[in-house]
Formats: C-alpha cells, sequence, structure tokens
C-alpha cells in the first residue's frame, strides 16, 4: 500500500498484523488524517468529506465516525506511534464489494526553519477529474513526485488549459495583496479540512476573502502566498516557477499561522 510505514493494519475492521494489499477495480476514495500525540485532528471534518466523496464514487461507507476513532486509537496503541498521517481507502473489489484499510503512512512535516523561509513550488497544467472528490490515481500521483524531484520543489500546483491556477497536488492555494486573501473558486478545488478552517479563521478575525480565478501570468501581483493542508497547516510560499515573495514576513500571514495553532489545540482537545 501507497508509503505504508506499519505492517499492523485494519482493514474491514479487523485487526492485523500483516501489510495485505486491496486490490481495488476503481480508484478508492481516501483520507488522510494527521494524528497528534495519540489524536485524530479533526476528524469529524474528515469523516464527512469521506462521505462526500464515498456518495460521488457510488459507494457505500460502513462505519461511523465513532467507529474510525475506535479504529485509529487501536492502530495507536499497537503500533506506539503517537505523532504521524494514518490513511484510509474505501473502496470496490474484485468480489464487486466495498473493502476498506488503515495504515499508517509515510509523513513529512516542515520544520520551524521552512516556515521561516517558505517553500519553493512549480506549476503543471492539469485538474482533476472530479475536485470536490478525494480519490486516488497513481498514474497522476507518480507524474507530480517525478515534477517535484526534477525541480526541487516542495509542491505542484495545478493549472487549467484556459492558464487558470486553481490548487497544488496537495494542498489549497491562497495568495495575498492589501490585507485581502485571494483563492481559486470553491467549485474548481477539492475542499481541504485545512482550507475550511481557515475559512473559518477569516470570517472570525474579519478578513476580506476573494475567489477568482487567478492567471499564471498575474501571480507577480501579489504580495504573499501560501498553501494549506493536512501535514504543512498553513505554509508560506517564497516562490512559484520564477516569481519571488517574501510570504514567510508577512504580517496578515504570520497572524493566521499563529491563530491556526490555537485552533489544533482546541480541537486536539475534544478527543
Amino acid at each position: 500500500m501507497l508509503n505504508q510505514i506499519s505492517s499492523q493494519v485494519i482493514m474491514n475492521g479487523q485487526e492485523e498484523n500483516e501489510a495485505v494489499a486491496i486490490r481495488f477495480v476503481t480508484p478508492p476514495v481516501y483520507e488522510v488524517i494527521r494524528v497528534v500525540s495519540g489524536r485524530p485532528l479533526f476528524l469529524h471534518e474528515h469523516y464527512e468529506r469521506l462521505v462526500q466523496s464515498s456518495i460521488m464514487s457510488d459507494i457505500q461507507i460502513s462505519f461511523a465516525e465513532a467507529d474510525l476513532l475506535k479504529y485509529i486509537d487501536s492502530l495507536v496503541e499497537r503500533t506506539g506511534i503517537l505523532n504521524n498521517n494514518v490513511r484510509l481507502e474505501v473502496g470496490k473489489t474484485d468480489e464487486n464489494q466495498i473493502s476498506w484499510v488503515l495504515f499508517w503512512v509515510h509523513s513529512v512535516y516542515p520544520d520551524e526553519t521552512v516556515y521561516k523561509k517558505g517553500v519553493k513550488v512549480v506549476t503543471y497544467k492539469a485538474e482533476r477529474e472530479n475536485p470536490h472528490a478525494k480519490i486516488y490515481r497513481s498514474n497522476f500521483a507518480d507524474t507530480i513526485l517525478e515534477l517535484r524531484k526534477k525541480h526541487d520543489a516542495f509542491e505542484v500546483l495545478l493549472v487549467r488549459e484556459d492558464h487558470v491556477i486553481t490548487e497544488g497536488s496537495r494542498s489549497n492555494l491562497f495568495f495575498i495583496k492589501n490585507d485581502v486573501i485571494y483563492s481559486a473558486k470553491e467549485s474548481d478545488v477539492l475542499q481541504g479540512i485545512t482550507r475550511m478552517k481557515l475559512i473559518e479563521l477569516m470570517q472570525q478575525m474579519g478578513i476580506k476573502w476573494i475567489e477568482m480565478d487567478i492567471l499564471v501570468s498575474e501571480i507577480d501581483q501579489f504580495e504573499a502566498c501560501f498553501i494549506t493542508g493536512t501535514s504543512v497547516h498553513i505554509l508560506p510560499v517564497s516562490q512559484i516557477n520564477t516569481v519571488c515573495y517574501e510570504s514567510a514576513k508577512h504580517p496578515l500571514l504570520l497572524r493566521l499561522e499563529h491563530k491556526f495553532k490555537n485552533i489544533v489545540l482546541e480541537d486536539l482537545k475534544t478527543r
């Protein structure tokens, strides 16, 4: 299974001690959930998105949110892993049944020095067939990995045929100008959990947010840029292709990073 780091898994509700790959006949829906100090972060939001993705893919979820928490707790107890991402895949098998597997996946979290400098990203002409459904497609993932290695980039941003920049391969994308946040239209991107929480935070802080088509040729008009995601939370971008930003020093972005840390701590208290 993709980037699995432990042979201990939960498969169809049963504890397994060997990595047994499930052969899905169609790309499975999936979620990657960050576990912090043994507690899953934003579990409710991840489960709700999983349900929505499954509906769009004609897949029936057989377990409740409370069950998912129990399964994650079991993995934590059996492996002793406290800080890592867990991956859940659900899909159709050869027997035309629904199967699922939960396992620890290789996870990379940027250290503080990265947040102080920002990361380099590059663009690539591609778009998701269904941006609102979180579906794993191996060919796409392989292409993105090759591009990241080729350009020594942290992330790859997707660009449509009309040159509109939408989102990252595993993140959502935002820009800042004159204390206003800009992003692609909601209809064009995956509804990231961190993105959702950021939008709630911006509303609480009274920060103006505008959804619009942003052309690649227009990205040099912004003061700062950042990406959001499960493993990175809110991460400054220092460079898109040849366009550079001082994002890590931008006052508004620093405020958002600080406030978001509090949201994470509050969610973990509820587990």
